[in-house]
């Protein structure tokens, strides 16, 4: 599932743990990297 590998790379990767601090830091982190994916942030489906 493509979202899961998703997922997968951000919360391992990407997202720290203050990022988690809040509901809102957790989306603003989202809302940072999401427009970014493919870009500065890579993921390899395979």
């Amino acid at each position: 599932n493509l979202i899961e590998i998703l997922w997968h790379r951000c919360k391992h990767y990407w997202l720290t743990p203050d990022d988690y601090r809040t509901e809102q830091t957790l989306r603003d982190k989202l809302d940072y990297l999401m427009p970014r994916v493919g870009t500065e942030y890579t993921v390899t489906f395979s």
